[in-house]
């Protein structure tokens, strides 16, 4: 993990260059299982080190998928173990007829000195299963008790139909046709788990539901893309609520968790980043940030502006919507929002609330427009992009401006979240 290159570029290399040289290694068994293992340990500290993670940072956050908002590095304890049960898959499944034979041959060879008869099909399924079977010793060691023990490690159960063979790992059964992406299907299942098993987490998962519901909003850690050091030593933390807060220190449960600034009695990041007056200035500029990225946006499309941040002209309501755009008698009213991805209904809850706030300004304008529509907007305070802000931004821009337009509201939020933190930590203003 050379020093020399950034952040995102470390990981970027440990997952194109390092773990790909260890396939062959891993599908011809050269090494054993505590080998792996002894790689995964020496690893996993210099990667969080990388993001900036303290040692007792979830492992879970390294080896999520990627798509779910985490880095999606490989684990090679269990990789070692996936690659085993592929290789073994299509030996027994391979088109070449002969090859297949003799593989099917020497499995059931194997699989008759354990039970002690000669075996069928469905022995061979029951050994490579892991069933239970009458313990005796395998006299020595083969690719089949390799892929049996991998496959009991792994939850992965073998079965046959007729005299083609199958292979199922959780919901998802795969059968000879599905040969090619049985490693790929077996590492997403157990990445699906970490998954469930981090959101799980009432402290350090609590953001990750809103983080994976939109690739944009963790694109950065792919290649640093609108990001700079600042927001990356900052963004992985807050993540994972584990920026050193009164109110989530561990352990400081009946110590002082007073706001250190205006002595609220909880300082936890929320607070920090969305409720705190002393900061209402940045969450403006915050605000703003994305407004301007909406308004620049709608450029193309010939939308007209009819007012922003302002009382729409023509009526008596005192509500000021963030943006009222108008084209061929047709208004759209976007109000955005920079909510705590407080768990899976934060973003739900936050545009209910605006769509009722706004509900009574759009009765209004349908008296002289043809078609009013009423939009939040809404990007997380730690940089999460809601999917549903699609429905409006495809009547402003195209599909391509569209996906710089994500990463770049991200990286906007990202930047001025870590710039009030800062702020609240230092005294000194950052903008």
């Amino acid at each position: 993990m050379t020093s020399k290159l950034a952040p995102w570029q470390r990981i970027d290399a440990l997952k194109s260059f390092v773990f790909p040289t260890t396939v062959f290694a891993m599908r011809t068994w050269q090494l054993r299982k505590g080998d792996w293992q002894e790689l995964d340990d020496r690893l996993r500290p210099l990667i969080k080190e990388t993001l900036y993670l303290p040692q007792r940072a979830t492992n879970g956050y390294l080896y999520r998928k990627s798509a779910g908002g985490s880095c999606g590095i490989p684990l090679a304890t269990e990789d070692s173990d996936i690659f085993i049960i592929d290789s073994a898959f299509k030996l027994l499944t391979t088109p070449d007829l002969e090859t297949r034979n003799i593989a099917r041959d020497d499995c059931k060879r194997v699989t008759s000195r354990r039970i002690r008869q000669e075996a069928t099909l469905e022995n061979v399924c029951q050994y490579l299963s892991k069933d239970d079977l009458e313990q005796r010793p395998s006299g020595h060691e083969t690719l089949w008790s390799r892929a049996r023990n991998s496959s009991g490690r792994m939850k992965t159960k073998w079965s046959t139909d007729g005299d083609a063979l199958e292979v199922c790992c959780g919901e998802r059964i795969m059968s000879h046709k599905e040969r090619r992406l049985v490693a790929r299907n077996i590492r997403n299942h157990h990445r699906g788990l970490r998954d469930d098993d981090l959101r799980s987490k009432p402290d350090q998962g609590k953001v990750m539901e809103q983080v994976g519901r939109e690739r944009a909003s963790s694109a950065f850690i792919r290649d640093g893309a609108f990001t700079t050091f600042a927001d990356w030593r900052f963004i992985h933390r807050a993540r994972l609520n584990l920026l050193p807060l009164n109110g989530a220190r561990r352990f400081n449960i009946h110590g002082d968790q007073r706001y250190r600034r205006c002595h609220h009695q909880n300082e936890t990041l929320p607070h920090v980043i969305n409720h705190c007056l002393r900061l209402s200035n940045a969450m403006i500029q915050r605000h703003n940030a994305l407004v301007d990225r909406i308004l620049k946006a709608s450029e193309g499309r010939h939308w007209k502006v009819i007012s922003t941040n302002r009382q729409v002209p023509g009526t008596n309501n005192v509500l000021r919507p963030d943006i009222v755009l108008e084209k061929n008698g047709e208004v759209m009213l976007i109000d955005v929002i920079c909510p705590f991805e407080n768990g899976p209904d934060a973003f739900a809850e936050a545009r209910l609330g605006k769509e009722e706030k706004y509900a009574e300004l759009a009765a209004t304008m349908r008296r002289t427009y043809r078609q009013v529509t009423v939009y939040a907007f809404i990007v997380g305070s730690l940089g999460s992009y809601d999917p549903k802000n699609d429905k409006p931004m495809n009547r402003l821009a195209s599909r391509k401006y569209q996906r710089l337009f994500r990463r770049l509201c991200v990286s906007d939020t990202i930047r001025w979240s870590r710039m009030m933190y800062i702020e609240h930590i230092t005294g000194a203003r950052q903008y």
